[in-house]
């Protein structure tokens, strides 16, 4: 019969390093200890780095320090409150993106917002919006031009080359 002994604690984040693809850990654990270099375990296709304070659990496979891992791991003073089933990614200076019961919002409070896709980008800021797009690309507005009749947006130079509008 084996035996696989572990130690579980709370684990305080005081800071972290990028090394070889991998984010470790300092910080306080158990009465009086103070890892370094220690492993944040994070899941696939999600990267995060913890702020100073933020708190999470380690565990020492086989009860050895050298084995630790730092699981999970948040803010408490940084943590947005939500609705049971909603979800939020979210920084340490309040930029959030919520999926919520109403939709989705996307809160970067004065800070410019940017999205792309191939040649198309589009960009929020200073309460101004842009859209750039290639020269072969095409800017629809009011609707899927396989459902509506679209004609060129008509400007002071004539016919735009990117932008159609929707007729009634």
């Amino acid at each position: 019969m084996s035996r696989f002994d572990f130690q579980f604690g709370r684990f305080e984040v005081t800071g972290d390093i990028e090394e070889a693809g991998q984010q470790l850990l300092n910080g306080a654990g158990r009465a009086g200890e103070v890892p370094t270099k220690v492993l944040s375990s994070q899941q696939h296709g999600f990267a995060s780095r913890l702020p100073a304070g933020s708190l999470g659990f380690q565990v020492a496979f086989g009860g050895r320090s050298a084995q630790r891992v730092i699981l999970g791991g948040e803010n408490p003073a940084m943590r947005p409150n939500l609705q049971t089933g909603n979800a939020a990614i979210y920084d340490h200076n309040g930029h959030i993106l919520k999926v919520i019961d109403e939709g989705m919002t996307i809160d970067v409070k004065d800070q410019t917002v940017e999205m792309r896709q191939g040649s198309l980008k589009i960009t929020v800021t200073d309460n101004d919006a842009f859209i750039e797009v290639g020269a072969d690309k095409k800017v629809y507005l009011g609707g899927n031009p396989d459902d509506h009749t679209f004609a060129k947006v008509q400007t002071q130079s004539g016919p735009s080359l990117n932008v159609y509008a929707r007729i009634a």
